[in-house]
């Protein structure tokens, strides 16, 4: 895979981006997920793509529809730790945020931590926005576009892959090169309600203290600051690969598979060539974040939900708050007899 794919779909897949999540965002309106309802499926390349191939090639771990239909207390561990210090106790949980319909694949025991806590925490509040609001952070300046700047041929395809009555071209073509690679890495994942959704709106029916750790605003100028047209043009140049990728993602998550998620997510080579992407789109949040976690964690009962790989690896959000003296641990799935 090209390097410049890889490291943009590691980061979109992992990044809360507003304009992705449910009704709320500009992703919910475009052309083909606007058409297609939520529903649980296998998470194939949609028809017609040139990609099949490649999502056959990561079906080692339990497919969505496999887990849709299994028994709760069957589905893989969950990304899920416990943090304890003295007498409080606190969970951490990693979300993939498009892709995987929480209430039907997720182990109970993650809804059940959450429906214990006193305090439910999130990335950003990218839930209770004005759509418009939201879209217009996705938008670039008037009279500019992307369109003449990519390589030959690929804005077809980008037109091909998203486009429809919802979302035609005059549309497409206001969009920041972020919120494009993000229609089309979301067209290739099940339409699925978008997990932190899911959680939310189950923190605010029972009226848990809800804290987010940045503002939609910040997010968006990291992402601005770190994506050009050059990263959308290299992901539409190899749109199987950047598909592949994806999945190989999602099926190592929805598998409960530590290892492999890690190593998609932290490559040595990936992270020597792009250091700085890396570290403002993970590591130094992962900073920012943890003066804003434990103060929380002091009265315990605190339930943490951010992207899975901001809980992965040395530099991680687990990482910091084990230095600060928790004792962290994954949650094992309770011994069935």
């Amino acid at each position: 895979m090209q390097s410049p794919v890889r490291v943009l779909v590691l980061v979109l897949a992992w990044l809360f981006v507003a304009c992705g999540q449910g009704d709320g965002g500009a992703a919910a309106g475009s052309g083909r997920a606007a058409q297609t309802a939520p529903a649980v499926s296998a998470p194939s390349a949609p028809a017609g793509s040139a990609s099949g191939a490649a999502s056959a090639s990561v079906t080692a771990s339990p497919s969505a529809s496999a887990l849709a239909e299994s028994a709760p207390t069957d589905r893989p561990q969950p990304f899920l730790w416990e943090a304890k210090k003295g007498a409080t106790t606190s969970h951490l949980f990693g979300t993939m945020h498009l892709g995987t319909d929480a209430e039907k694949e997720l182990h109970p025991m993650v809804f059940e931590r959450l429906d214990a806590a006193r305090v439910v925490v999130f990335e950003a509040n990218a839930f209770d926005v004005d759509p418009f609001a939201a879209v217009n952070l996705a938008m670039l300046k008037p009279g500019e576009s992307v369109r003449d700047k990519l390589s030959p041929g690929r804005w077809q395809i980008l037109v091909d892959r998203v486009g429809g009555i919802l979302m035609p071209e005059s549309t497409l073509e206001r969009f920041k090169p972020w919120m494009l690679v993000t229609l089309v890495l979301q067209d290739m994942l099940p339409k699925t309600e978008p997990m932190d959704l899911t959680l939310y709106e189950r923190a605010k029916e029972a009226k848990k203290e809800i804290v987010f750790l940045e503002t939609l605003e910040e997010q968006v100028k990291m992402v601005d600051a770190s994506m050009d047209t050059k990263l959308l043009d290299d992901t539409l140049g190899d749109l199987p690969a950047a598909e592949k990728m994806l999945l190989d993602l999602a099926t190592a998550y929805r598998g409960g598979d530590l290892d492999k998620l890690n190593a998609l997510t932290f490559d040595p080579d990936e992270i020597k060539k792009h250091p700085a992407m890396f570290d403002t789109l993970l590591y130094e949040r992962n900073r920012r974040w943890v003066p804003k976690i434990s103060p929380l964690f002091q009265k315990g009962d605190v339930f943490v939900a951010v992207g899975a790989a901001h809980l992965l690896g040395d530099k991680s959000v687990v990482a910091l708050l084990t230095k600060q003296g928790y004792e962290i641990e994954r949650v094992k799935k309770p011994v069935t007899r």
